[in-house]
């Protein structure tokens, strides 16, 4: 089940990222759960930031776009997605990397089957490693509120 775990959390990530670089945030409905929540450690908003719902996470899409390289999303090589049951609910997680305007970051999404399809209930994004200072001479500041 694992190989098809990865292969579900693939696809979901893949489709996140298309969301984010077209810009067409009416298509992020068919990948979060209308009570999905997401939580950002940094590498999003330059501070810890927990949001829900349909328009907290409408305007999280908004802020990834200006700054996540949506190319750079990709499941984490060294930890399988896999099915896990929480809350009572069958979900996949999955551990991913990514990069920021400001840095590298890790995420875990917990995508839901109750409806048939992925759909992300909870997702953490967090910086692991800063590799742009803000405000740095020259440059603009990477993260944007």
């Amino acid at each position: 089940m694992s190989a098809t775990a990865t292969g579900t959390a693939a696809t979901w990530l893949a489709s996140w990222a298309a969301v984010i670089e077209s810009g067409d945030l009416a298509d992020s409905r068919q990948l979060f759960r209308p009570d999905a929540s997401w939580r950002d450690i940094v590498s999003l908003t330059a501070d810890i930031r927990s949001v829900a719902g349909e328009a907290g996470i409408t305007g999280m899409l908004r802020r990834c776009r200006d700054q996540i390289r949506p190319g750079s999303i990709r499941l984490n090589p060294h930890w399988p997605a896999l099915p896990q049951q929480r809350a009572d609910r069958d979900l996949i997680e999955a551990l991913f990397e990514f990069e920021t305007n400001a840095g590298q970051g890790n995420g875990v999404v917990r995508l839901s089957l109750e409806d048939g399809a992925p759909r992300a209930w909870t997702i953490l994004t967090a910086l692991r490693e800063l590799t742009a200072c803000p405000g740095a001479a020259g440059r603009p500041p990477p993260l944007q509120r």
